[in-house]
């Protein structure tokens, strides 16, 4: 299932994600995902990048505080 708003084009060959969402034009033979709707490397570059997010905040919440001495 992905959703797909009036007025959009998908190009020929192009392949979009399940549970995406299409709004404007999708280029031929791009291989989109998620909603926002991304390029697929884009989007598990992002989701990779996700695990890291509470080490990296804990690194800045201690470097606050410490910089605040």
């Amino acid at each position: 299932f992905c959703a797909v708003a009036n007025g959009s084009d998908i190009g020929d060959g192009a392949v979009i994600g399940g549970m995406s969402g299409v709004q404007g034009t999708i280029p031929a033979g791009k291989i989109m995902v998620g909603n926002p709707l991304r390029e697929r490397s884009e989007f598990y570059r992002i989701q990779a990048s996700m695990t890291s997010l509470p080490e990296i905040l804990k690194f800045w919440k201690r470097a606050r505080k410490e910089n605040s001495k």
